[in-house]
């Protein structure tokens, strides 16, 4: 009869447990944040949320980075799986087209990618959309029309990480 309590009380405390996700210490939520999504796929864990922050969103970026940062995460100036590639702490905010989605949007994107002790890889985007038709126009305004940013947080294991950046290197000298 015990065997079977210490079972039941066992398994309960096994299902409470998994209903609460431990995310990594690297992703930061802010206090504002809406619509939380997190993944995990081949031990690559994903976070996504929306709030609410007036572009260019230079509170919310810094908020982020000093968190990171007195944790003991070192910003990177260049990609890690694309080096070469500055990330936006070197090159500021991107502005692109999001074909072939529909409908089109302008994204404005600023990414950057740090790194820990046991050089494990943390990414942080930061991304606004347009409708594009906006920027079709003879003036443009080149900043969004809405303040909802999208906060995408990727987390890579060290050897994952490493392994997808030699994969990307020897697919990109393959086809040169």
């Amino acid at each position: 009869m015990l065997n079977k309590i210490l079972i039941l009380v066992c398994s309960a405390l096994l299902l409470v447990s998994c209903g609460d996700r431990i995310y990594p210490s690297s992703f930061i939520v802010l206090k504002n944040a809406t619509n939380l999504k997190h993944f995990y796929t081949g031990g690559i864990e994903r976070m996504f949320y929306k709030v609410e922050a007036k572009f260019p969103a230079e509170s919310t970026i810094r908020e982020i980075t000093s968190k990171l940062e007195s944790a003991g995460w070192e910003p990177l100036q260049e990609d890690y799986l694309h080096p070469g590639i500055s990330t936006s702490i070197v090159s500021g905010w991107s502005i692109y087209e999001d074909p072939p989605k529909r409908p089109f949007n302008m994204i404005y994107e600023w990414s950057a990618n740090w790194k820990d002790k046991a050089e494990n890889i943390v990414s942080y985007q930061f991304q606004y959309k347009d409708p594009i038709d906006k920027h079709r126009h003879g003036t443009v305004i080149l900043k969004p029309g809405s303040s909802s940013m999208t906060v995408n947080a990727v987390y890579m294991p060290h050897k994952i990480a490493k392994n997808m950046r030699e994969s990307i290197n020897r697919k990109k000298q393959k086809s040169s």
